[in-house]
């Protein structure tokens, strides 16, 4: 009964085999889609977009002007954080200031001076917030034209891999080693239910 089985699995092995080796990756694959997936993910964790990124930096290596782009993007995720720290340290500095006062002003029992402190606190924060606006101004739009710089490079990265795993797409794997398993596995279906009906 072992016999059958074992042809089986010899004569699948030969058909992928050979299947494999007339799937043979071009001087042109990517290396990221040549790559063995059990040597690059043993031991560690992915993100899902992995290959994806590999794609791209594969792209980047081959492309000038991508170089420069991404050159610019990483000066800028560098430098716009240090270009802020002097504005947040100073203004976290002032609203932990106002946070107290009003703390202190909730202490007061005396419901006029609770008013007039209140009152003296409201005053000095409107102030505040008014010298500010120029600059939170300013951030709120380097906030979002940081986002919308995100976005168009993620959408960049997507166009650029697409084309390159669509050609890929071409090179779709021989068919042959699924094509004899439904029979095969039929065979052995029909001989286990002669096992079991004897």
């Amino acid at each position: 009964m072992k016999l059958p089985v074992l042809c089986l699995v010899v004569m699948t092995v030969l058909i992928a085999c050979n299947s494999q080796g007339n799937n043979q990756p071009s001087d042109d694959t990517p290396k990221a889609l040549t790559e063995d997936k059990s040597s690059t993910s043993l031991g560690s964790k992915k993100r899902h977009d992995d290959l994806l990124e590999k794609l791209y930096e594969e792209l980047v290596s081959q492309n000038i002007a991508l170089q420069n782009f991404e050159a610019r993007v990483s000066f800028l995720n560098n430098t716009i954080p240090d270009s802020m720290n002097a504005f947040n340290e100073f203004n976290v500095k002032n609203s932990d200031y106002y946070g107290a006062a009003e703390r202190q002003a909730g202490g007061i029992i005396d419901s006029m001076l609770k008013e007039k402190a209140k009152s003296l606190i409201n005053a000095s924060l409107a102030n505040y917030t008014e010298k500010i606006s120029a600059h939170t101004r300013l951030i709120d739009t380097i906030d979002s034209k940081s986002l919308t710089l995100a976005d168009l490079h993620r959408l960049l990265k997507i166009t650029r891999t697409i084309s390159v795993i669509q050609f890929q797409n071409d090179a779709i794997p021989n068919k042959a080693p699924l094509e004899v398993m439904p029979a095969q596995l039929d065979k052995v279906i029909k001989q286990t239910g002669t096992l079991i009906k004897n």
